[in-house]
């Protein structure tokens, strides 16, 4: 069962546990289990994923429960009216603050900007930095 953490009448938003997938993808393999489909069957209606994260990253996943809102927040997100944060735990030692700016490619072989931008919030054995998207990749 999926821990909800909010509610209300157009968004839903779940912990997203690592290991599941958002939804069906190129990238599936040999996945059987998505949030999607599993938050559906555990409200018992569909839900529209407003984005997606990482098969192997855990965190704060919105859906909205109607079409119209989906438009609305896309456009927001599109337009970054929303702001994407993380953190991260990692082994060894980051640079106290850096700028990466690396683009990747996708199934197609299109190159698609991605700039993140991270500072390191502490460290000791392992460094736990705040990372910001400054693409939407």
């Amino acid at each position: 069962m999926l821990e909800i953490l909010y509610r209300d009448e157009y968004l839903i938003a779940i912990n997203k546990p690592s290991g599941l997938l958002v939804h069906k993808s190129f990238y599936s393999g040999d996945a059987d289990t998505y949030a999607i489909q599993e938050l559906r069957k555990q409200i018992g209606q569909k839900v529209y994923p407003i984005h997606r994260l990482d098969r192997k990253t855990s965190g704060v996943l919105l859906f909205t429960l109607d079409k119209e809102t989906l438009r609305i927040m896309s456009d927001q997100f599109a337009s970054r009216e929303v702001e994407k944060k993380y953190i991260a735990i990692l082994r060894g030692w980051a640079k106290e603050e850096e700028t990466i700016d690396y683009d990747l490619v996708n199934e197609n072989e299109v190159k698609q900007n991605a700039v993140t931008y991270y500072h390191r919030l502490q460290t000791s054995e392992i460094d736990l930095p705040f990372l910001k998207h400054q693409t939407s990749r």
